[in-house]
């Protein structure tokens, strides 16, 4: 019964001390500059959030561009999909309860 105690003890103190790390880690020393000075031609990115996303191609006046557009947008099934399901929420929205 000793012998397994000692043996325990033993093999704790193997597992322990495999879980000691290297020496002290020291983090290397690295200037780094207050501000990131980017040379021409690069600048920094400006983004555009105001701009209208709507029929963003009629900024080319272009009529047959115009025309296929339209022509996408009306065939276009996820979005009668979501339409309908929009129509549905808002009449349901309407009914009132009956419970």
């Amino acid at each position: 019964m000793r012998t397994i105690a000692v043996l325990n003890c033993i093999a704790v103190f193997v597992f322990a001390s495999g879980c000691t790390v290297g020496p002290k880690y020291q983090r290397a020393s690295v200037p780094v500059p207050a501000k990131w000075d980017v040379p021409e031609p690069w600048r920094e990115g400006v983004p555009k959030d105001g701009v209208p996303k709507g029929e963003w191609w009629s900024v080319f006046h272009d009529e047959q561009l115009d025309a296929l557009e339209k022509q996408t947008l009306d065939a276009n099934q996820t979005i009668k999909i979501a339409a309908a399901r929009l129509e549905q929420a808002r009449a349901s929205a309407a009914v009132p309860s009956l419970l």
